[in-house]
């Protein structure tokens, strides 16, 4: 049977998870907007699943999360209402001593500006390119710093000009597990925003939005430290449901993607989920009662690998991908190449009937096995600084809550056993 290292891609149900959703199924599987008993029943177990995702993400009012299908649509409904938003709002626009009032729409060189990174998630890459060769926006990709391995507050801010609406950039990254200073990027910005006005004549400020959803059931994610007015995750990266949530900053303008009945305060309209929404109320549960033990395990597993596959290699033949200087990194994942192999990295998964890992993020691996350059490198990690050819060779290797070190050992022992035979 092989090794399972791929907790990046995807988690398995948490036994709890599992449980509360199957008693969600037989006991509460009524329209949560209905007004009898049966409704009143299925309306809990939304409540106190909401309940519990706020809390895990540090809220300060159970309202401020919206249940949604998933990251992708999270992220897709921040981009889209941070859009609406800048076309229903005047801009005053500083221009030396002079304030020059005008309607972004009116021109286009006056279209909504996004600031994100050159390391995010398809999700959120995808849907803003679309919308630039859509000539509906414009946007600064900001790069990590060679230096130290996150994209730096300083970057963020010389990329912002009177027009933008919305600065969008990942917690975690999936394929690195680098931590980006999302804290320090959102006070670095609004107080250049307050000093030089570039801000809506409303007195509104730039929109910040994070996707943590790489981050969320591996270390603290409080919204309310970070300073964000939007944050994303998706239970299925923290042993929960292929199921999202957003969370919404009380007072922040927001314009749904989606039109229907009032569910979800009108916010996210469709019939509630309640079997999924109560599996990320139970996930959520999980990580705030034992995120500190899941941290250290997986923490524990990560450093093991690195030691074993440095010995077993030697250690100046394992090229630790993106991670420079002093950055902050997830506790289980670790992207490396193995400089002694020809074999690009695509080749070695195709061979290994031992482990289960991913090339990049598990998206990248898709294109890649189907119809994809079968040598292509990660974006991610060239916008990193990794050089092509040992970007080629990169794998991602990440372990889970409940990995152990003979796993790790037989999955060395079939990388090992694959190189040998090239």
């Amino acid at each position: 049977m092989s090794v399972y290292l791929d907790f990046n891609a995807t988690t398995p149900l948490a036994e709890c998870v599992m449980e509360a959703m199957t008693n969600v199924m037989k006991t509460a599987w009524a329209n949560p907007s209905s007004a009898h008993s049966y409704g009143k029943e299925a309306k809990k177990v939304v409540s106190d699943a909401r309940e519990w995702v706020a809390k895990s993400l540090g809220c300060a009012e159970i309202s401020e999360i919206v249940f949604t299908s998933g990251g992708t649509e999270s992220n897709n409904t921040v981009i889209h209402s941070a859009v609406e938003y800048y076309h229903s709002t005047e801009f005053v626009v500083n221009d030396g001593d002079k304030k020059i009032k005008d309607l972004p729409c009116d021109d286009e060189k006056r279209l909504p500006h996004i600031v994100t990174s050159s390391i995010e998630h398809p999700s959120i890459d995808s849907y803003l390119a679309h919308l630039e060769s859509s000539n509906l926006i414009t946007v600064s990709r900001v790069h990590p710093s060679p230096l130290h391995g996150c994209v730096m507050p300083e970057d963020v801010v010389a990329a912002i000009t009177p027009h933008t609406c919305l600065v969008t950039i990942m917690l975690a990254n999936n394929e690195t597990g680098v931590l980006q200073p999302i804290g320090d990027i959102v006070r670095s910005v609004r107080e250049r925003a307050n000093a030089d006005g570039h801000q809506h004549n409303s007195g509104s400020k730039v929109l910040f939005h994070s996707d943590a959803c790489q981050a969320m059931g591996k270390v603290v994610v409080d919204v309310q430290a970070l300073g964000v007015d939007f944050l994303t995750i998706g239970g299925h990266k923290f042993y929960g449901p292929r199921y999202g949530a957003m969370f919404i900053s009380s007072g922040t303008p927001f314009s749904p993607l989606l039109f229907g009945a009032m569910q979800e305060r009108g916010l996210r309209p469709g019939t509630e989920n309640t079997i999924m929404i109560a599996g990320m109320g139970e996930a959520c549960r999980l990580v705030v009662e034992n995120l500190d033990a899941y941290a250290l395990h997986m923490k524990e597993m990560k450093s093991y690998l690195l030691e074993q596959l440095q010995k077993t290699f030697g250690k100046d033949q394992i090229a630790v991908n993106g991670v420079v200087g002093n950055a902050s990194v997830l506790p289980n994942t670790l992207n490396f190449s193995l400089l002694c192999s020809d074999l690009p990295a695509i080749a070695i998964l195709n061979k290994s009937k031992g482990f289960c890992v991913s090339v990049g993020s598990a998206c990248h691996t898709f294109d890649i096995v189907n119809g994809g350059e079968a040598e292509s490198a990660s974006k991610v990690l060239l916008a990193c600084g990794v050089d092509k050819a040992t970007a080629r060779k990169a794998m991602r290797w990440s372990v889970g809550r409940d990995t152990t070190k003979e796993e790790v050992d037989m999955a060395i022992a079939e990388l090992k056993r694959i190189v040998s035979t090239e």
